[in-house]
């Protein structure tokens, strides 16, 4: 079945991408690069950060309304109803809400990213207990302010193994109900029943000798509840609470670390990452197609746009010649039935005449000015030759004075 998949969205390609039907544009490259902005050196896709962010937003939304129900809710069995509700619905938003922070570090403990994953770890732990102070605040003043219980006496070792132990299966089927290859079912809301009927019966279990809030920030916000109506209350428990803390988190390391064997030694696990492997290639081929029919679709878009850019140039610049024909016709007509279009006409002819003769006068004056330049230059010339012959005059003159003598 996939391999005919795959034959199908290789046939699709040949019959819908075809780049001889656009001979004026070229698709660049089969994967389009993701935007990318730079932050502190590196060039950070957008892609990538989308599901971080957007995940991070329903993760302090998704934990507000169920630490909500963890502070309000009479029973156990309405704050895991709501748990269910909120993880099947705004689990697809940036890929799960985990609304626990010991999740969080399970999570983080299967995933083996102990330095790509830590900005994940931190910016949803601290979400989940920003969500966990604004319940605070939002039930103080809505609650009554009597002491909710936390400890029925102080934390021993029995209270520390309950709290470790159901806050890491809790953990453990998380990751079970959830991972591909192990969980359950294909249907989220189905694989969530699971995973909320176990944390109903580790609520139940946990409490009759612990707490049993199976998650720090229930811990921290019902603490921070009580030390605001009670002076004293967290100097007065503080080793418990922070003891409490402590061993949710060593459950959820030590079942994380089980849950990794379990997933390792599971009968199918290499027929499933196969399967899995397959899909991802499926995924990326089918995006590839996307990206291409939408390149192509830009290319079309871009020729359609630069044709009807063409078409409207000409037809204003023809609208432009048309104006201009219709409105000199028009002036024509104007000017013909104008009432003093004859005397006006002859005013135009007089003015013509005076003109011309006024050129005339103009063009004689220039010619007898010419003229006299012309004598005034010559006098000037016949002047300056008659001085140049005087000393020869005078010298010819003394010769005749000498012989004569």
């Amino acid at each position: 079945m996939p391999n005919t998949e795959r034959d199908e969205l290789k046939d699709n390609k040949a019959q819908t991408i075809n780049p001889t039907d656009f001979p004026e544009n070229t698709v660049e490259s089969e994967e389009e690069e993701d935007e990318t902005f730079e932050f502190l050196g590196y060039d950070i896709p957008y892609k990538a950060l989308k599901p971080f962010f957007l995940g991070a937003v329903f993760e302090i939304w998704g934990s507000f309304f169920f630490f909500l129900a963890c502070l309000m809710a009479t029973t156990p069995l309405n704050a895991c109803l709501v748990l269910w509700i909120v993880i099947t619905l705004f689990a697809p938003y940036g890929g799960g809400t985990h609304v626990n922070p010991i999740v969080t570090f399970g999570v983080y403990v299967y995933e083996r990213k102990y330095i790509e994953g830590l900005p994940k770890l931190l910016l949803w732990t601290g979400g989940q207990m920003l969500a966990a102070t604004a319940v605070m605040w939002f039930a103080n003043g809505i609650k009554s302010h009597d002491e909710i219980e936390m400890f029925k006496e102080d934390v021993d070792y029995k209270e520390f193994m309950l709290e470790s132990f159901y806050s890491g299966t809790y953990v453990y089927f998380c990751l079970f109900s959830t991972t591909p290859i192990t969980k359950p079912s294909e249907s989220r809301a189905l694989n969530f029943v699971l995973l909320s009927a176990w944390l109903l019966y580790a609520f139940t279990a946990a409490s009759t000798e612990s707490i049993g809030a199976i998650s720090p920030s229930v811990v921290f916000m019902v603490a921070w509840f009580n030390n605001i109506h009670i002076d004293g209350y967290y100097e007065q428990y503080k080793s418990d609470i922070w003891m409490i803390v402590l061993s949710q988190y060593v459950g959820a390391l030590v079942f994380a670390l089980i849950f990794l064997l379990t997933e390792w030694f599971h009968p199918d696990k290499e027929k499933i990452e196969k399967q899995i492997e397959l899909q991802k290639e499926l995924d990326k081929e089918k995006e590839k197609e996307e990206k291409r029919q939408k390149r192509l679709e830009k290319i079309k878009a871009t020729q359609l746009e630069q044709e009807n850019e063409k078409s409207d140039i000409w037809m204003i610049v023809l609208s432009q010649y048309v104006g201009a024909l219709v409105f000199a016709l028009i002036f024509l007509l104007t000017e013909w039935f104008h009432p003093d279009k004859e005397k006006i006409e002859k005013q135009i002819e007089l003015q013509k005449e005076l003109d011309k003769e006024k050129e005339k006068e103009e063009k004689r004056q220039k010619r007898l000015e010419k003229i006299k330049a012309t004598q005034l230059e010559q006098e000037n010339v016949n002047v300056h030759e008659e001085k140049e012959k005087e000393p020869e005059k005078e010298k010819e003159n003394e010769r005749v004075l000498v012989s004569e003598e």
